[in-house]
């Protein structure tokens, strides 16, 4: 088999194509996106993760987390200075973004589906340290694409309603999330698609992925993130 090397990170060209995609990693999961709701036409993006923590972006920056108990509230100011609070105890100045917090929730638990068929481990939420925020996302004709702080990076496509998730969270084992159609998901290292290629499906997927994730490290760059 021919074998083409490249990094990790390296442009869309370098993901080459093959007839089958690399074995998939048994028992793997990354966090994702499972919902979310645009309505930055007027507060802001609103979104759910995989372990049932959700968060809002704000339009002025601020970003506000509820974990996945409902008891932490984790609120980043437009400096980006963290402070926790307990969901019961919560100062006044952060009452009417915590309703909108729930408002947003509501939404999504009453009018939206899951995003694929994956199956977090039970503790998953208790091991994290922090509650994800969303760094950024872009809307495209074709797709939605989202930076979470827990270094991954997702992208929604609207025609057949596919994801892709790249997640370095496991430094030396950077993992690929694919959910596809039928919402069945499937996990792969990322070196192994590196080195053996994809096939055609994954692999223009993943071209428009790692040419977005190129965009956004342009943006951290200038913005000193």
């Amino acid at each position: 088999m021919h074998v083409r090397k490249c990094s990790l990170w390296a442009p869309s060209s370098c993901v080459w194509n093959a007839t089958e995609n690399p074995v998939a990693l048994p028992g793997v999961t990354v966090p994702f996106v499972t919902k979310w709701i645009d309505y930055s036409n007027k507060y802001g993006f609103g979104f759910q993760l995989s372990d049932h923590s959700v968060g809002v972006l704000f339009n002025d920056t601020t970003r506000f987390g509820l974990s996945a108990d409902r008891t932490r509230i984790e609120y980043h100011d437009t400096s980006g200075k963290l402070t926790v609070h307990d969901a019961s105890a919560l100062p006044t100045f952060l009452q009417e973004r915590y309703s909108l917090l729930k408002y947003f929730a509501h939404y999504m638990d009453e009018n939206l589906t899951e995003g694929g068929d994956v199956v977090q481990p039970a503790d998953a939420a208790k091991k994290k340290k922090c509650i994800p925020f969303m760094k950024r996302w872009v809307r495209t004709a074709h797709a939605i694409v989202m930076q979470l702080s827990c270094t991954t990076l997702q992208v929604n496509f609207f025609k057949d309603h596919t994801k892709l998730v790249i997640n370095a969270d496991r430094h030396q084992h950077p993992v690929l999330l694919y959910i596809d159609e039928e919402r069945r998901a499937a996990a792969y290292a990322l070196a192994d698609v590196a080195r053996d290629g994809c096939d055609d499906s994954l692999r223009g997927r993943l071209q428009f992925a790692l040419s977005a994730l190129g965009e956004f490290v342009e943006v951290e760059l200038k913005e000193g993130a």
